[in-house]
């Protein structure tokens, strides 16, 4: 199933040819929904609250650069996007 969030869809259409470099790999992108500004950094806390900082009332869209979600529960495993 394709995901169709808007977050995800502006960071697949606008910022991942940007940001998916090796030495991002792996980090998390914290996206604002509605003034479409970013923050990079390598946990989830640290990016949202540090773009939480300019925006304070962000709607926060996230994902790991370079994979298929931010986390694995269980057993599961992240998967690398192969470009």
């Amino acid at each position: 199933m394709e995901n169709t969030h808007p977050g995800h869809l502006f960071y697949q259409d606008q910022l991942r040819q940007k940001v998916e470099t090796l030495e991002n790999l792996g980090k998390i992108i914290a996206i604002d929904l509605d003034s479409h500004d970013f923050e990079i950094a390598d946990e989830l806390l640290s990016a949202g609250k540090r773009l939480r900082a300019r925006h304070p009332e962000a709607r926060l869209w996230c994902e790991r650069i370079g994979y298929d979600a931010v986390f694995a529960l269980g057993a599961g495993e992240l998967s690398l996007i192969a470009k």
